[in-house]
């Protein structure tokens, strides 16, 4: 009973599967899609899904007659007759409602899918705007409608009607951007400290204190509070007493959308820092003309696994088996974040989702390792399986991970970079979170290696671990430019990208080595200049850079030193000895805090990479 709607790919085949009541002991009717062109989900995998998210279903009481032959017309008219003194009653679902102050916001430019209840079984449901259909929707036996709502462009203040049996509910609604924020604790964090010496975003407290002119503008809606004085029942409507009373099979979701509030006490200081900025400077990108929705739905120390729908994880030979599980210290089970933090959303029509998340899958509790090398085809999933259960054709940003000391792998680590490190299992995330995006255009990364603390467990400039960057505002600014890239807001293209590495002795009576790497992408000139918590910054790479470089087909590498860029061209230069020839590089792989970076114009810095090298 899933009020779920599924977007078939391009040029699919859709049949309706008619089953009558007695064919079938549960009594649905049900759409099945057939992709009948290479869209990248086999026609198995497809109908797999349906299984999971049924789509429009409709129960057929079991209390039907032979004789009246399991129409829904006559159940319609049965249940007209028995309730013909009973008036009509239609509503919509809570999450429609203007509450707390603010209106919800409405994915624009989409199909969007809205639902509620009434009295009138087999209803027929008008939707309409200032009196133009938009949409329809039937009342089903349990009382529950769901329809979709034609595209519309911004607005403000729309009068959304639904109505049936000559009865009406108006429900006043935003029409603009909403993004979904999940993923662990660098999403998790919030603006302003609940209590003293707990997280506060940099500026977090003068931010909170300042967010009451965007009041009425932005709306923002979360399952998990983290505020720091708590209303009854709680402002984000779960009807729940928050964590770990989420945990309760009795705790039954119900989200609402709430105003943006400043203060101590306002709705701003407790909400996820990462998801707030993004949403600020989009509003601000957009000339404040937008509306913008924020949901977030994250947990610290969360491995990807536990946010996938079930069937998702152990059940896809590409990825293989979740054995043994990424956090069993804590006994979270696949799919269990999903389950209490996102689905309670769904089928909310998204217009974007932003993803922090990765740390834990580097470094997993014992028994398991690193989850890394599986994790490409479960952030593809994960991205299949929001958008079928969103109805929705979302842009997917994920935000790469920094630099830190903690929860990484140390086999392998370079033994000449310059700071003690446990980098590779970073570096490999790094690598793993890019190919989980590659190939599907409305997907990217927001680059943050550039953005790490300073070098230390607990640098002055990250007092809750390097893990837990405080600056959350430039990390925001690189994923609003993928959100509006992505949207066909903003022309601009993407970062630099290497693309292919020549190597050319020095001379044949020494091992000095030249590499130049070709560039695609970003605006030229492209400059190096020091990180932004660096400590050596540019001025020792003689010494030790970002680079390193392999002579045995990447079993080993040592250090690339002077990379310079090339005037006029799209590409740099490094030097590196080697008795050998150079047959891989890479970049952020030998140093945990990387300290001087390629920029372009836009200061967008170079991905991170490994390609193979040519003489």
């Amino acid at each position: 009973r899933t009020r779920t709607c599924l977007v078939c790919p391009p040029h699919a085949h859709v049949e309706l599967v008619v089953v009558s009541t007695s064919d079938l002991a549960s009594d649905v009717w049900t759409h099945v899609c057939e992709s009948s062109t290479a869209s990248g989900v086999s026609q198995s995998r497809l109908k797999h899904t349906i299984t999971m998210h049924v789509v429009w279903v409709f129960w057929v009481t079991t209390a039907l007659s032979a004789g009246a032959s399991g129409s829904f017309a006559a159940a319609r008219a049965s249940h007209s007759h028995s309730d013909a003194e009973a008036p009509a009653t239609i509503q919509f679902a809570s999450v429609f409602e203007s509450s707390n102050g603010v209106n919800p916001v409405l994915q624009q430019e989409q199909w969007v899918a809205v639902w509620g209840n009434s009295s009138s079984i087999g209803g027929q449901v008008r939707l309409s705007i200032a009196g133009v259909e938009v949409g329809t929707a039937m009342v089903g036996q349990d009382h529950e409608w769901s329809g979709l709502v034609q595209p519309q462009s911004t607005n403000w203040n729309v009068a959304l009607t639904a109505t049936v049996d000559g009865v009406s509910s108006t429900a006043t609604v935003n029409f603009g951007i909403v993004i979904l924020c999940s993923g662990q604790s660098n999403m998790q964090m919030p603006v302003a400290a609940r209590a003293p010496g707990m997280f506060t975003a940099d500026n977090g407290t003068a931010e909170a204190a300042a967010a009451g002119r965007y009041t009425g503008k932005i709306a923002i809606m979360s399952i998990e509070t983290q505020f720091p004085i708590p209303t009854a029942p709680p402002w984000n409507g779960t009807r729940c007493d928050g964590y770990p009373r989420l945990k309760d099979p009795a705790c039954r979701p119900h989200p609402v959308w709430n105003s943006v509030s400043p203060g101590p006490n306002g709705t701003v200081r407790g909400f996820s820092a990462v998801c707030w900025y993004t949403g600020k400077q989009l509003f601000e990108a957009l000339n404040e003309t937008v509306p913008i929705g924020l949901i977030v739905g994250s947990v610290g120390g969360s491995p990807i696994e536990v946010w996938l729908p079930q069937g998702y994880v152990n059940t896809s030979g590409s990825c293989g088996i979740d054995s043994p599980p990424c956090d069993i210290q804590n006994n979270l089970t696949d799919s269990i974040f999903y389950d209490r933090y996102i689905h309670p959303f769904a089928p909310y029509t998204l217009g974007g989702v932003v993803w922090d998340q990765g740390e834990r899958d580097v470094h997993c509790f014992s028994p398991a390792t690193n989850h890394t090398a599986r994790y490409p085809c479960l952030e593809r999933l994960l991205i299949e399986s929001w958008r079928l259960a969103f109805n929705s054709s979302f842009v997917f940003v994920a935000v790469q991970l920094p630099g830190y000391i903690g929860d990484c792998d140390t086999v392998g680590a370079n033994p000449s970079a310059s700071y003690p490190n446990c980098v590779p299992g970073v570096y490999n995330m790094r690598m793993a979170q890019d190919a989980g995006t590659a190939g599907d255009s409305t997907a990217a990364l927001a680059v943050t290696y550039d953005l790490s603390c300073s070098f230390g467990s607990k640098p002055p400039d990250c007092p809750f671990g390097s893990v837990h960057n405080v600056q959350k505002v430039p990390v925001a600014r690189r994923i609003v430019r993928q959100l509006l890239r992505l949207l066909n807001l903003l022309a601009a293209p993407e970062g630099p990208r290497a693309i292919a590495a020549t190597a050319v002795r020095g001379d044949t009576a020494t091992s000095n080595w030249s590499i130049a790497v070709d560039i695609h992408g970003g605006v030229a000139p492209y400059t190096f200049r020091g990180t932004q918590n660096c400590a050596k910054c540019c001025g020792d790479i003689k010494a030790a850079g970002d680079f390193d470089v392999s002579s045995d087909g990447g079993v080993t590498f040592v250090n690339g030193t002077t990379p310079v860029a090339m005037d006029g061209h799209a590409a740099f230069e490094l030097s590196v000895n080697l008795l050998r020839p150079p047959t891989h590089v890479r970049y952020t792989a030998n140093q945990g805090f990387p300290q001087c970076a390629l920029y372009d114009s836009n200061g967008l810095p170079l991905y991170p990479f490994q390609l193979s090298v040519t003489e």
